[in-house]
């Protein structure tokens, strides 16, 4: 197998199992990446410690270095391995996640609470809108009651003075 190898801030490679001792600073924790086919650039997230992998492993031992570069192809800079620094920011962002997420939990509880209270409400309005009608419609019966009360009312008026108009006419004398 052939591998890539990030040594002196310089990508080279790739290079050749047992060739990686020749490179000038090659040691146990140099980076390397395993060449995924013929001609291929390395892939980032393949990167690790030549003692980490196991075909390397046995063969370097921790601050052994070999000779020199057998000329491999030096690419563009990579960045920097990760620090303290950056273990603190990547924790720091880490709990802001968790308090946001946190967050966004007590806002999805408090928006269903919500929604139950909106339906508790919608009943609640749906309920008196029916009393209103219940209401609306008892004044209108009593409008026609009362409406038709007057009329009986002057009915009974009309009555009572057809009859005495007709008492007042058999109390008279005939002559």
């Amino acid at each position: 197998m052939r591998y890539w190898v990030f040594c002196r801030d310089r990508l080279a490679g790739p290079f050749e199992q047992d060739k990686l001792a020749e490179v000038e600073g090659f040691d146990a924790n140099t980076l390397v990446c395993p060449e995924a086919e013929a001609g291929s650039y390395p892939q980032q997230w393949k990167w690790r410690r030549a003692i980490q992998v196991p075909d390397l492993s046995l063969h370097v031992l921790p601050g052994e270095s070999g000779g020199e570069d057998e000329g491999g192809d030096w690419g563009p800079m990579l960045p920097p391995e990760p620090t303290l620094g950056d273990a603190a920011e990547i924790n720091s962002l880490q709990e802001k996640l968790r308090s946001l997420a946190g967050a966004v939990q007590r806002l999805r509880e408090r928006l269903a609470e919500q929604e139950e209270r909106i339906v508790e409400l919608r009943s609640e309005v749906l309920e008196k809108e029916e009393a209103l009608n219940i209401a609306v419609e008892s004044i209108y019966e009593a409008e026609n009651q009362g409406a038709r009360y007057a009329e009986l009312k002057a009915e009974i008026a009309q009555l009572r003075s057809e009859l005495a108009k007709l008492s007042e006419g058999r109390a008279a004398p005939e002559g």
